[in-house]
């Protein structure tokens, strides 16, 4: 007869859940202001709010235009070019000029 393997005594107590004998933290609940309701796509996806800019890719050249997400605690710069397939990141980000017209 076989025993059962020993769980740590405050286990259950300190917010974890055993899992195939590994003790993992149970997932937070989505932090909303009083009132607010998170809003989510059909599908219950977080929506993520964000913005689109237009820059430069530093490898090709190709003027592009970029979404970047509103994402916490830091706003997400990251774009695939669609002419060279480089990987655009925050620290390549750089901001097309305007055209001037005459």
């Amino acid at each position: 007869m076989s025993t059962p393997k020993p769980t740590p005594p405050d286990a259950h107590q300190s917010g974890y859940k055993a899992v195939d004998r590994v003790f993992t933290p149970k997932p937070l609940p989505m932090c909303t202001p009083k009132g607010k309701t998170p809003s989510a796509a059909p599908n219950g996806t977080p929506r993520v709010k964000h913005h689109n800019e237009t820059i430069v890719c530093p490898e090709c050249n190709a003027i592009e235009r970029a979404t970047v997400m509103h994402t916490v605690p830091w706003y997400s710069y990251v774009h695939e070019c669609t002419k060279c397939g480089y990987i655009v990141m925050e620290s390549d980000w750089t901001l097309a000029e305007p055209k001037e017209t005459p």
